[in-house]
Formats: C-alpha cells, sequence, structure tokens
C-alpha cells in the first residue's frame, strides 16, 4: 500500500462503521431539517406576500366604491329631484332584489324591473340619488360588496347596452363600459 498503510490500518472494525454511519445519518438528518426549514420560509413569505396583495386590492376596491358613492352624494342637487327620498330608497330595495336570483326564483337577473326603475330616472341628479341611496350591498352570487354600478355591469352584453341607453338619455356617459 502506498503511503505507509497496511491493508490492516485501512479495514475499519465495526464499531468504527458504526459511528461512521450514525454520522453520516446526522448529517443528512440535518441537511433534510434546514432544507425544510427553507422550504416552509418560503413558502410563508409567499402566503404573507399573496395575503398582502388580496388586503391591498380589497382596499383599492372598498376606497373605490367609497369614492363612487361621494361622488353620487356630492352631485345630487335636491331641487332637480323627482321623487321624495323614501321613493329612491324603496327604488333602490326593488333593483337589489332584481339582482338577487333568491328573490326573483331564477338564476338571472329580472331585468324588466331593472330597465321599469332605471327608466324612472328624469336626469343625472335622480340617477345620483338612486346610487347614492343603493349604497354598496352584498351580491348573492359571488358575497362580495358591489355598489349599483358595479351590479349594473356585471350583468350580461345585452342587458348592459340596454341600460346604457336608458342612462345615456339622462346624461350618464358610458358608466357601464
Amino acid at each position: 500500500m502506498a503511503l505507509g498503510k497496511t491493508v490492516k490500518d485501512v479495514i475499519l472494525d465495526d464499531d468504527e462503521v458504526k459511528k461512521l454511519v450514525a454520522r453520516e445519518a446526522i448529517d443528512t438528518s440535518r441537511m433534510i431539517k434546514t432544507g425544510l426549514k427553507w422550504t416552509g420560509g418560503a413558502i410563508l413569505l409567499a402566503l404573507a406576500v399573496w395575503g398582502g396583495y388580496k388586503i391591498v386590492n380589497k382596499l383599492i376596491e372598498k376606497n373605490k366604491k367609497d369614492a363612487e358613492l361621494e361622488n353620487a352624494k356630492n352631485n345630487v342637487h335636491s331641487e332637480n329631484l323627482n321623487y321624495p327620498a323614501s321613493e329612491y330608497d324603496s327604488m333602490a330595495n326593488s333593483i337589489y332584489k332584481a339582482f338577487d336570483p333568491a328573490s326573483n326564483w331564477t338564476q338571472n337577473y329580472d331585468e324588466t324591473t331593472i330597465i321599469s326603475i332605471l327608466n324612472k330616472m328624469k336626469n343625472l341628479d335622480d340617477w345620483n340619488m338612486l346610487v347614492y341611496k343603493f349604497g354598496s350591498r352584498t351580491n348573492a352570487k359571488t358575497s362580495s360588496s358591489m355598489t349599483l354600478i358595479d351590479f349594473l355591469r356585471e350583468d350580461d352584453a345585452s342587458d348592459k347596452q340596454k341600460y346604457q341607453q336608458i342612462l345615456d338619455l339622462i346624461g350618464a356617459k358610458n358608466l357601464l363600459t
């Protein structure tokens, strides 16, 4: 043997082999645990980033809805309203029921009721008051909070076109696009 070692020097006894195997098993175990810690940390970091993204998006949507409602409220000139405030409340509730499949016993919206109420809007002040009185309500299909404009935008293309044609007559242009 080169380097002055004999075969006896190279052969390990059973105890030495057991120690070596145990040491290698401990090193492998440590490596696996370290890998799992890093993987778990990466997963937690990804979940935290995703959660933060969802929270920020919800805040942005809420601020958008709040601004939409505030804009409607600020653009109402009470001297131009054609109905008492209680009538706008009633119309808002009727439209909400028309959008609720559980209320109208169908899987679709009650387009007839919606169109009938939109046709009652004689000017932008009527429309803005209706939007304001509708506020933000829960969509039964999606469980999300939505304004009247959101509900109208959610409907299918042919209904949205009908709604927009009515709104165009009072000067509420391009709301549903």
